[in-house]
């Protein structure tokens, strides 16, 4: 019990955020599932604003870097397309994956074949 009580902790104070971006480099994502399995470590950090992570990837879908890009308010966040723009040619990234995190913890991405929101990062629309 002790044992998951400090992996929680440790969790929480975001103590695996530079374990997971060092881990993650060339690995591959496939599914939206591996996307957010990846990033739920990052978004577990206890922070009060909305914040906004970029994946980058090469052309065969193998992650380049995962940044934390943008910061905002408690309910909202700016993207500033020139300073991603910025980022993808610095790394010569050809595809990125936008993730954020609103403050209240709740993990969500947006699935625009669907046309709705999927709480657990999964694009079939089950919850």
């Amino acid at each position: 019990m002790n044992n998951s009580k400090t992996f929680w902790k440790d969790l929480k104070s975001g103590h695996f955020v530079s374990m997971v971006r060092e881990v993650c480099q060339g690995q591959e994502l496939s599914n939206s599932q591996e996307v957010y399995n990846v990033m739920k470590p990052l978004f577990a950090e206890n922070d009060d604003v909305e914040t906004v992570y970029c994946i980058f990837l090469n052309a065969k879908n193998r992650i380049l870097a995962i940044e934390k890009m943008f910061s905002g308010t408690i309910s909202s966040s700016v993207i500033y397309p020139r300073e991603l723009i910025k980022r993808v040619i610095a790394l010569k990234s050809t595809a990125i994956v936008l993730n954020a995190q609103p403050p209240f913890g709740i993990c969500r991405t947006f699935d625009r074949r669907q046309g709705h929101n999927c709480k657990n990062g999964n694009s079939s629309g089950k919850h």
